[in-house]
This record gives structure tokens, sequence and C-alpha cells, in this order.
């Protein structure tokens, strides 16, 4: 099953380590109840994607499926930010999905409002 934003096993499994070694995480998510999940079961916080992007001065974990992921950088205050992408842009029969260019971090590097 695939789930949203900020809620699956890559965040979670991030987010709990980043917890376990003394940082403070907010687990954020386009459903609030959804991405408050894992923040209970971890001692993290919950909230939007903006309140994550937002959120104390280190970096931000975008766990977006790969169709989402420039769109959703786009909405968030990612300057002066460590962003850290886990997408993988593979599709159907483990097929990559930029091949030929450009690749999945030069799309996002690009987009325009993503790194005023």
């Amino acid at each position: 099953m695939r789930e949203g934003p900020g809620l699956g096993g890559m965040a979670d499994a991030l987010g709990t380590q980043w917890i376990v070694a003394g940082h403070e995480v907010l687990f954020g998510g386009r459903d609030l109840g959804r991405a408050a999940a894992p923040a209970r079961r971890r001692r993290g916080v919950s909230g939007s994607l903006r309140e994550a992007a937002d959120f104390g001065t280190g970096a931000v974990l975008m766990t977006s499926p790969w169709e989402a992921v420039v769109d959703v950088a786009r909405q968030l205050p990612l300057e002066g930010r460590v962003l850290v992408d886990c997408t993988n842009p593979v599709g159907d029969g483990f097929r990559l999905l930029t091949a030929g260019g450009p690749s999945a971090a030069e799309q996002l590097a690009a987009a325009p409002s993503a790194f005023p």
C-alpha cells in the first residue's frame, strides 16, 4: 500500500533514527490524522507539510512519491534548508522514469519556487 508524503516506511525509519540520535522530528503530511500516527509511535510531533518544512533549522526529509515530489517541493519553504530526497523515480517493471534525463535531482533542483 502506498502511503502519503511523510507517512511511509522511509519517513518512519529515518525519522525514528533521527529521534534516537537526539533530534527533534516533525512528521508532516497532507492528512494530519495520518501524520500523527508515526509521531505518536516515535516521540515526535506532527503537522502539515508546510509546518514540517518550517520546523527547526536542520534538514527536511522528502519521501513523496516521485509523481508528486517536484510539485510538493514547489509549495514548501526550502530556502536555506538541506533537502534530503528519498524519492526513487522507478515505475512498473522497475523501469527508471527519468531515463534519458533530466535526472530526478536535476528536476527537483530546477523547480522554480523550491529553492528561491
